[in-house]
């Protein structure tokens, strides 16, 4: 081989070497540019994920809230909350009147939300079928739900995401108030749920001084055969399991020129007509009455007379 003929092919493999460099270079660099695309919308969704339940829990709050309003009002349990739910988060409404407080928190209000962070990244969100609803499965919460589908696209068409919503919102049902009392008393003796800090311990070795403190600051207990706190929103007075009860003081009720029954103090027995069989408790205050079926919930045996 001549020497052109060797300075011609180094040429040639030194031009071929540089562009798969080149080309090396450049798909690395677009493997790298769409990596970084996918994580920054999978960022974008996973805030997206966390503001929706923040949304959820501001409408759940404030729906519960309105229709305690509204059973003090007008004096009548509420029916459906699912309905109740429903109606809020779609509508803004409560019984077909809008509420200022649901203005910022219904589904349009979060979809225009939703739209103006996702303009700012550059993607185009989409959420369809929605569906909303409410339950308890402890008694201390209820859990506002929300299913609904989700499609999230690049607006070059670089990724997409599919994907079906399942949230469920936990709100707590404490310092809210007890409807059986709001009814019951015409509103002139309410009670704000409040757990109680005696679970196990009310009595010990005859000492009813925690069952006093429990019984006169009406805390909650859980309870399997009192009916839970959405029951209660509904005037239902059915065993849950996760239902809560607490002692009716009878003073209070007094104060307020409310008759007196000579009954059981635990709440959905003494508001209600069931008939039961009642005791006093040596070392609690005279008017306190506690029915058989209590007894061993408690630790009041061989203390009743």
């Amino acid at each position: 081989m001549n020497k052109k003929g060797f300075f011609f092919t180094l040429i040639v493999i030194l031009t071929i070497t540089i562009f798969f460099i080149s080309y090396e270079i450049s798909s690395s660099d677009k493997t790298d540019a769409v990596a970084q695309r996918v994580a920054t919308m999978d960022s974008f969704l996973f805030s997206l994920e966390e503001n929706l339940q923040r949304q959820m829990y501001t409408l759940g709050f404030r729906t519960i809230f309105e229709i305690e309003n509204d059973i003090a009002s007008t004096g009548n349990y509420t029916f459906s909350p699912n309905a109740r739910f429903e109606e809020a988060f779609f509508n803004g409404t409560l019984y077909g009147t809008p509420r200022a407080l649901f203005i910022g928190a219904t589904y349009a209000d979060i979809l225009q939300t939703i739209n103006q962070n996702a303009r700012k990244m550059n993607v185009n969100v989409t959420l369809s079928q929605p569906t909303i609803g409410v339950y308890q499965k402890d008694p201390w919460n209820i859990i506002v739900n929300i299913t609904l589908n989700l499609t999230m696209e690049d607006n070059t068409k670089l990724a997409r995401w599919n994907k079906i919503e399942y949230l469920d919102v936990p709100i707590s049902i404490e310092g809210f108030e007890d409807p059986l009392y709001v009814i019951n008393t015409g509103g002139l003796v309410t009670n704000k749920i409040n757990k109680t800090f005696y679970e196990g311990s009310y009595v010990s070795t005859g000492n009813v001084s925690n069952l006093t403190v429990h019984a006169i600051n009406l805390l909650y207990t859980n309870s399997t055969t009192a009916p839970s706190f959405l029951d209660r929103l509904q005037g239902i007075n059915a065993p849950s399991p996760y239902g809560i009860e607490s002692f009716v003081s009878l003073p209070k009720l007094a104060a307020q020129g409310i008759t007196v029954k000579n009954k059981t103090e635990v709440d959905y027995l003494y508001f209600s007509t069931t008939p039961t069989t009642d005791y006093h408790v040596t070392g609690m205050p005279s008017w306190f009455l506690i029915d058989a079926g209590h007894i061993d919930r408690y630790q009041v045996a061989g203390l009743t007379y």
